[in-house]
Formats: C-alpha cells, sequence, structure tokens
C-alpha cells in the first residue's frame, strides 16, 4: 500500500475550501497509485498566505524510500527561467541596467550578423528570437567561453519577432546578460537580489550537502541518481548554473515568490523590484500562436498546466523533471505542484494532472 505524508495541511477562507483541496487531493492520490508520480508537494495560495499546503507520496523510491515532504527540496527544471533567470533581468530593467527592447548585441557585443543584430532582449524573454530550441551538447563541452562563441554565431531560424519557438539558448544568452550587465555570476546575483530579500532560504544554484539530502531524486546519469545534481544536461555540463536550469527550491518557497508576484514585487517589507517593472514582467502580449509575457507562459502549447479557470492575465511555467507554478493577478492566487515525475525511469506525466489539478482548486 502507497503511504502518503500528509503534512502541515492548511485550510482557510476562499478561494481555497475544503471542497475544492478535497477534490485536488484525491486527484493526485489517484495518480501517484496510478504511477505518474512517486510523489508530489501541492502549495496554494493568496498575496497574504499559503492557504493550502500538502505533500503526497514519495520523493524518492529507489534505492531507498523516502517520504515526500513539505520541506523537500525539488529540481526546477524550466522555472529557472521565469524565477531565476527572467526575474533577474527585470531587476536589472528596473535599475536602468537594461532596455528590454535593445538588441541583444549591446549586451553580448559577439551575437552579431545573420539578423542576430535585429534580435531584442525581448524576443528572447518571449521565445521569439528566431534562435532554435537547443543545439549540440558537445558545444558545452570545451567549457564556458567555447560554448558562448557557439551559442552567440547560432543561425537564426526565422526572423526576429516572426515565429515562436520555445528556446532553451535564449535563456542561455539571458543569463549571460545579467552576468555581463552585472558583474556577477548569475546564481549570485539571484540569491543576492531575489532569494535572500524573500527569505527563500531553501532557493538557489548548487544545493549545498544539507539540502541535497532533502532532494527529490529524477534521472540516473551511470554513476547514480541525480540527487541535487542539475538533470537538465547543457546546465549539467555548464557546472550547474545556466539561465535556462539550474535552480532548486522547495514548494514553500515558491509560493513566497508567487505572493511577491501579487504584492507587485514586494513581500514582507523586501521589495526587490518596482510595481511598474512587475507589471511589465508578468504583462501577457501577443506572440505568433498565443500569449506569453516577457519571461512566462501564458496562453500556448505548454500552458495546459494552468487548467481552465484562470483569467487572461495570469502567468505561469512549467519544468521537465515535473514542476509548475501558475499567478493569476486578476484572482489573486497562486497554485504550486511540485512532482519527481521522471524518477525511477523517466516515465511519469503530469502535465494533465496539473491542469486538472488547477481546475480543481479554481472552480467557480
Amino acid at each position: 500500500m502507497l503511504a502518503y505524508a500528509l503534512v502541515a495541511l492548511l485550510l482557510h477562507d476562499q478561494p481555497f475550501d475544503a471542497g475544492k483541496t478535497a477534490a485536488a487531493s484525491a486527484l493526485i492520490r489517484e495518480a501517484v497509485a496510478q504511477g505518474k508520480t512517486p510523489g508530489l508537494v501541492a502549495v496554494a495560495g493568496d498575496a497574504r498566505l499559503a492557504r493550502w499546503e500538502q505533500a503526497f507520496g514519495n520523493r524518492q523510491v529507489k534505492p531507498a524510500t523516502e517520504l515526500a515532504t513539505l520541506d523537500t527540496v525539488w529540481d526546477m527544471a524550466s522555472l529557472t527561467k521565469p524565477v531565476a533567470t527572467a526575474t533577474s533581468v527585470w531587476i536589472l530593467v528596473d535599475k536602468g541596467r537594461i532596455d528590454p527592447d535593445q538588441p541583444v548585441s549591446r549586451y553580448l557585443p559577439d551575437f552579431k550578423g545573420d539578423a542576430r543584430d535585429k534580435v531584442t532582449v525581448r524576443h528572447l524573454l518571449t521565445h521569439t528570437s528566431g534562435l532554435p530550441a537547443g543545439n549540440s551538447l558537445e558545444h558545452y563541452k570545451a567549457g564556458k567561453e567555447a560554448a558562448r562563441a557557439r551559442l552567440c554565431a547560432t543561425p537564426l531560424q526565422a526572423a526576429p519577432g516572426a515565429k515562436f519557438t520555445y528556446s532553451d539558448l535564449g535563456f542561455i544568452l539571458l543569463g549571460w546578460i545579467v552576468e555581463d550587465v552585472s558583474g556577477q555570476p548569475l546564481d549570485r546575483f539571484a540569491r543576492d537580489n531575489i532569494f535572500k530579500p524573500l527569505g527563500m532560504n531553501d532557493t538557489g544554484y548548487l544545493p549545498d550537502a544539507a539540502l541535497k539530502a532533502r532532494c527529490a531524486a529524477t534521472g540516473a546519469d551511470g554513476v547514480g541518481w541525480l540527487k541535487g545534481r542539475v538533470h537538465d544536461p547543457r546546465a549539467n555540463l555548464m557546472g550547474g548554473v545556466a539561465g535556462h536550469a539550474g535552480l532548486f527550491s522547495t514548494g514553500p518557497d515558491m509560493a513566497r515568490y508567487a505572493r511577491m508576484v501579487l504584492n507587485k514585487g514586494e513581500l514582507d517589507g523586501a521589495r526587490i523590484m518596482s510595481a511598474e517593472a512587475l507589471g511589465r514582467m508578468i504583462r501577457p502580449e501577443d506572440v505568433p500562436g498565443g500569449k506569453r509575457a516577457p519571461g512566462w507562459d501564458s496562453r500556448t502549447g505548454y500552458s495546459t498546466q494552468r487548467g481552465i479557470h484562470l483569467s487572461e492575465k495570469a502567468v505561469g511555467h512549467g519544468g521537465f523533471t515535473g514542476t509548475s507554478m501558475w499567478i493569476d493577478p486578476e484572482r489573486g492566487l497562486f497554485i504550486v505542484l511540485l512532482a519527481t515525475r521522471l524518477h525511477p525511469d523517466g516515465k511519469g506525466v503530469v502535465n494533465p494532472l496539473f491542469g486538472a489539478v488547477a481546475t480543481a482548486l479554481t472552480a467557480p
């Protein structure tokens, strides 16, 4: 019989009443029982509080079983893009250090030629730069400078602004822009300007030994289970710190981030950016085939995790390892779902579950 860690259940008033959380819990228990994921942490709330927090199943099943707990540390995968990288970019925009509508070559001079001069920072943030989704892992094996030279010379596959192509490469470039403009490594800039001010004490790149002990396992790399080591192969080859992947966090920490967004850039007296900059970061805009905010998903083929009841102002993002966060400023709520779908066999499926849970939690 599957064991469930049902811990720290917090039920308050609307928007997440007992009926909605019970329906969401039933969907999650069924998915765990069916093997869709060994375990999951769910956190939902509003600008003031996390109104519902619950852990289900296990964060690891091989070589030994470990229960999922609220303080489990998860490989955020592509949730790195909005939470670490895009937020860092918009902090620098707020400081007047980056103009999102200026060419990338203004900040990365080697990114030029082949129409690359026309690619703006906003194009990178909205995945409309014309860059391909990825490139060869061989490009990263000779070190960061060689990888940077190869990426900056990558041919565009479409004219800037003409096509939406979800691209890890664009966010790798954004991570380098943050580093070059700020003069700090991306992990340090994000720590000092986002995570520490917001009290996200279990969030960052390159988890230490204490955090690794609480990490959910993902896949295996031929040596052992990836537990506290980034799953994404490009981020791994880049030493664990990259603009597109590499961040680790917990459900409660991600809830603090979401509450900051709902509080327009501020949480518990700590302001990380102006309300105006925050509003620009999460404002959905038209892109070919859908809507994206500059750093976030809104309505594209990647947004099934949002369910059917969130407003048109909602933004969110998912991650390959089984992570999702959606924030709706119009309804004043957020939903964080973190699963270990890749462990142990890489066959877990959670996006339909995430959409169903979001729908249950936000039903009228």
